[in-house]
């Protein structure tokens, strides 16, 4: 995962994710296709898979809530957004 695509979208170094970073938040969060597009407000799964193919692009707002559910399920008390979705996905293996 790209450290720039973890900084809020107004920070000089942020960078879209791409489809594998979307990939691997759900996996870190357990969430299939159908999940993450009900918790994130689409219509269907399709939407996610495109996304997730890269035949789409992953809207900021959408990509922060998926970021935001790795931070307020994580019990790390650390208060920095980038450090609690990378440690998170480190320690998932």
């Amino acid at each position: 995962m790209k450290k720039e695509s973890l900084q809020p979208y107004s920070h000089p170094d942020y960078r879209p994710p791409a489809g594998e970073d979307l990939a691997a938040i759900m996996d870190l969060l357990g969430l299939s296709s159908f999940d993450t597009a009900q918790l994130v407000g689409v219509a269907s799964g399709r939407t996610v898979r495109k996304w997730k193919a890269g035949s789409a692009p992953i809207p900021y707002g959408v990509w922060r809530l998926l970021l935001l559910e790795v931070f307020w399920q994580s019990e790390s008390g650390d208060d920095d957004l980038a450090d609690v979705v990378i440690d998170a996905l480190a320690n998932r293996a």
